[in-house]
Formats: structure tokens, C-alpha cells, sequence
């Protein structure tokens, strides 16, 4: 059934007869009140119709390596969907950014903006990196209104460079512990990677490429 006005109104018919059938009363007057009762009840809302077009795309991250949009050390990258087609402003951006170019990103929500401006921050680096360059101290600061935020794109990060620890990185929030013995003795081994800068006294003598904090 690929109509999915008739789709839904089957699926109401059906849980009305799934209601009607488990609450059955014995006594045959309250059971057709019951039953008209159901009838008059709203059970949901919609179906919604959206008249969005999808995101248009482009290539592949494969074929963006390939082709030179993305240094081939981003295939070295963790957790990355690499046969994923970027969108269309997802390329643009990584484009301009690469051109020198500055950028705003104004998309919807699940458009992947977050792609937009961090994969080609991380290809800069590694293109610096490639190129036998200094890479120390910080390359970009990622800033966010709440702290929730931040810890999301934190465990991304973990994902992403995990098995990449060439690039540093860690956030300077209200939750980020002063000392480096006491941020160690709180964290989880298996699941920190060795590149993530922990404590205000290490990130103050060793601060991270890649900086996330709040205003």
C-alpha cells in the first residue's frame, strides 16, 4: 500500500478493531457505548505532508579524496561513511574554505551542517600535516551556546579521530577538571583517546588544535 493517506486510515481501522476486541465488556449496552465512544475519539493526528524537495548532493567522500577536494589523509579518518555523498552546500563550503574563502552556513535541520565546517577543518590539518608543517596550538575554536552541545561534538570527535592521534583536541568548559591527575583518575581508558587534551593545566601548556568551548 504505497498511497500513504490509505496507509494510515488502515492502520486506524486496524488498531480501532484491536481496541474494540481487547476491551470488549461483556454487558452488550456498555459495549456499544464503548464502541461509539472509540468511534468519536481522535486517536491521531496527520498524516503530515512535507512539501520540502530533498538536499541536492554531490559526490562521494571517496571521490572527493580521489579527485583532491579532500588530502588523501582524511581516509585515514575513524567512524566516516566515506561511499556518503556530500550535499551540495556541504561541497561548496569545503570548497570555498579550501579556497581561503569565508563561509555562513544557513540550512536546515539533519543538513549536516556540522560536516560542513568540520571536515574541512580537519583537511586543512592534515594537508599541513601531509606537508611536513608545524601543526601545534590551536587551529580552530568551535564555540557553542550550552555545554550539551559541546559534550556532543566532543564524543564525535573521539569517534572520528580515534585511531588519528596526530590531531588534538579537547573542550574548556565549566566542566573541565584544573588538574591533569584528577581529569585522568575520572575518565575511562578504553573510551578517551590519547589525543584528547583533558585538564585547563595541559591544555594551558599544550593546547589542543581543536578547541570546543562555550560563550
Amino acid at each position: 500500500m504505497s498511497n500513504p493517506l490509505k496507509r494510515s486510515q488502515f492502520i486506524e481501522y486496524e488498531f480501532r478493531k484491536y481496541l474494540e476486541s481487547t476491551l470488549k465488556i461483556d454487558d452488550d449496552e456498555l459495549n456499544d457505548i464503548l464502541v461509539k465512544k472509540l468511534k468519536d475519539t481522535e486517536i491521531y493526528k496527520g498524516p503530515y505532508l512535507s512539501f520540502d524537495k530533498p538536499f541536492k548532493t554531490n559526490i562521494s567522500l571517496e571521490k572527493a579524496i580521489e579527485e583532491g577536494l579532500l588530502t588523501k589523509g582524511f581516509a585515514e579518518l575513524s567512524d566516516i561513511n566515506f561511499k556518503m555523498h556530500l550535499y551540495e552546500h556541504q561541497y561548496k563550503s569545503i570548497k570555498a574554505l579550501n579556497n581561503n574563502r569565508s563561509i555562513v552556513i544557513t540550512t536546515g535541520t539533519g543538513s549536516g551542517k556540522t560536516e560542513s565546517f568540520l571536515f574541512p577543518i580537519l583537511n586543512n590539518i592534515l594537508k599541513d600535516i601531509d606537508e611536513g608543517k608545524d601543526v601545534k596550538g590551536i587551529r580552530a575554536v568551535f564555540l557553542y551556546p550550552i555545554n550539551a552541545l559541546v559534550n556532543d561534538q566532543m564524543d564525535r570527535l573521539r569517534k572520528i579521530l580515534f585511531n588519528y592521534p596526530k590531531i588534538t583536541f579537547g573542550s574548556y568548559t565549566g566542566d573541565t577538571e584544573y588538574t591533569e591527575e584528577k581529569a585522568r583518575r575520572n575518565i575511562n581508558k578504553d573510551y578517551f583517546p590519547k589525543n584528547e587534551i583533558r585538564s585547563r593545566e595541559e591544555m594551558r601548556s599544550n593546547p589542543p588544535m581543536l578547541l570546543f568551548t562555550n560563550y
